[in-house]
């Protein structure tokens, strides 16, 4: 089956050096990365265990449920004769290139979140892309959330927490707010707080070795909290300690459950659950 053109686009970096950006295609490349590839901190995928069995040159082949080291090498090698359709796009403007993604999506309604990514620079892109592809979200988010680009906005949130203050330019965690940041940052995303953000990803996937059920308003917290704690020089065994009591019971407790009922994403609710967890960081 035809899997589509992918769309990049080539740019140079602050070092002078040019880099591919993918602006349509990026869940085909990385389902693919992850079959075929083996990379530390990356699950490798199973097939589906419904998949017929594979004919080549008159051989059948299974191919149900099997991850790609199980395939047969004829397999492998069909595989890998397989060609991607790539498609450069060169000397465009930011507008042109934020149309031709709404375009090119026409066929399918785009979430608010998805509606953000033209808007976002190259590079903003590129480092939201890689925290949200942390092996920590296939833990807390279902196949749905994935198509739905839950863990980008679960990325951008944690991003704007991190950057909550009377002069932030924003306010809430509204659609509104998230344009302001985008534009504000777009060129100016702060790296610390970038690389805050992964090292939290990656704490919370060391203490979560299975599943784990957090709506994506706590999810957001939750890496903030650890970002927090970090920074404060307070001990991560004590917030994970609390951090697991409050993911069994925070639906009991009516002063954090006062900020998440009607429009979680407004200003009031919003600095309401930051003071919550600010608070409960500062007494560890």
């Amino acid at each position: 089956y035809p899997l589509g053109i992918i769309y990049i686009v080539v740019e140079e970096n602050e070092e002078g050096k040019k880099v591919k950006y993918i602006v349509d295609g990026n869940q085909r490349i990385g389902n693919l990365r992850n079959f075929i590839l083996k990379m530390d901190g990356i699950k490798n995928y199973k097939l589906s265990a419904t998949l017929d069995p594979l004919t080549i040159d008159g051989v059948t082949y299974e191919i149900a449920g099997k991850k790609y080291d199980a395939l047969d090498e004829e397999v492998k090698s069909a595989l890998g004769d397989a060609a991607l359709t790539i498609c450069e796009i060169s000397n465009y403007t930011r507008e042109e290139l934020n149309d031709f993604y709404i375009r090119i999506n026409s066929g399918k309604a785009l979430n608010p979140t998805q509606k953000l990514l033209p808007l976002m620079s190259n590079k903003m892109l590129n480092d939201i892309k890689e925290l949200g592809e942390s092996e920590f979200f296939e833990k807390a988010l279902t196949k749905t959330q994935f198509i739905n680009t839950t863990e980008i906005s679960i990325v951008l949130e944690a991003l704007m927490l991190m950057e909550f203050g009377e002069d932030c330019g924003f306010e809430s965690l509204r659609n509104t707010d998230k344009i302001k940041f985008v534009t504000k940052c777009n060129s100016t995303l702060n790296v610390e707080n970038v690389i805050a953000v992964s090292d939290a990803l990656d704490k919370l996937n060391e203490h979560y070795t299975k599943k784990v059920k957090m709506s994506k308003t706590i999810l957001s917290l939750a890496i903030y909290g650890v970002c927090k704690a970090q920074i404060e020089g307070k001990d991560l065994t004590k917030y994970f300690e609390w951090l697991d009591n409050f993911i069994a019971t925070y639906k009991e407790d009516e002063e954090f459950m006062q900020f998440c009922r009607q429009g979680t994403a407004n200003a009031a609710n919003v600095k309401g659950r930051l003071d919550y967890f600010n608070n409960i960081i500062e007494q560890l």
